[in-house]
């Protein structure tokens, strides 16, 4: 079961930054392109591939923020 600061945090984010909620979720949902730095998460997430073995392989993805980077790890085949 999801602790409360978990089930929240989209909530307390887009509060603490004065952001509309729906603003905050359409950009999470759209990360990382939707972010201006989305070539630096693209490179950073690249540079982690090359290091890992051929698929299938293992990674331990300890699970904060929007939750992007655990969707591109998993349709490149890790586990």
């Amino acid at each position: 079961m999801a602790k409360a600061n978990e089930i929240s945090y989209i909530d307390e984010v887009a509060r603490i930054n004065s952001v509309p909620l729906s603003e905050f979720q359409t950009y999470l949902l759209n990360k990382p392109f939707s972010d201006p730095r989305c070539h630096e998460y693209l490179m950073d997430a690249a540079q982690i591939m090359g290091f890992l073995p051929p698929a299938p392989a293992r990674i331990l993805d300890v699970g904060i923020g929007s939750g992007w980077t655990s969707e591109l790890f998993s349709r490149a085949g890790t586990k």
